[in-house]
């Protein structure tokens, strides 16, 4: 009786250990305990009202967390690559992503200084900004091909063509 006793202790933590090769999805908790991202200046928004309003015929997706760090990687590269940006730790950032009709994970991503009597609500919605000097730009990301596009400065300057993150 004791040795079954123990065994029904023990099969919740037997079974509870996994060899599971599922990606990890993004939590703030979760990339906490895993990277040195600061995800309290992070959202993902994957609701299909964000997706269909900023990325043309895709479908609604999640981050992982490899993924969420190939982002904050691309992004470092973006800011250190144009003089009229600030260095990454000074934005906020809200990304959408989606699955384009040719397969192709992309990440549209929303990034601007924090003003709290301004954007109070920043993880309540997409925040809009106009010509925000170098406080604000966004960029489209295709993490499946490793480019990214379609970078809007300041809502002034547009860079259209597709640059490779490598």
């Amino acid at each position: 009786m004791a040795r079954l006793f123990c065994l029904l202790l023990l099969l919740p933590i037997i079974s509870c250990s996994s060899d599971s090769t599922e990606t990890e999805e993004y939590t703030p908790d979760n990339v906490k305990n895993q990277t040195e991202i600061d995800t309290s200046k992070i959202v993902v928004f994957s609701e299909k009202r964000y997706t269909d309003h900023f990325l043309d015929s895709c479908t609604t997706t999640d981050l992982s967390i490899d993924e969420l760090n190939q982002l904050e990687e691309i992004l470092e590269q973006i800011c250190s690559e144009n003089e009229q940006l600030n260095g990454l730790e000074v934005y906020h950032r809200q990304y959408v992503p989606g699955i384009s009709t040719d397969n192709h994970k992309l990440v549209w991503i929303n990034c601007f200084c924090y003003q709290e009597v301004v954007y109070d609500k920043w993880k309540e919605g997409v925040i809009t900004v106009r010509e925000g000097a170098p406080c604000h730009f966004y960029v489209t990301v295709d993490l499946t091909s490793k480019v990214w596009f379609d970078l809007e400065l300041n809502d002034v300057h547009s860079v259209h063509e597709k640059r490779s993150t490598t």
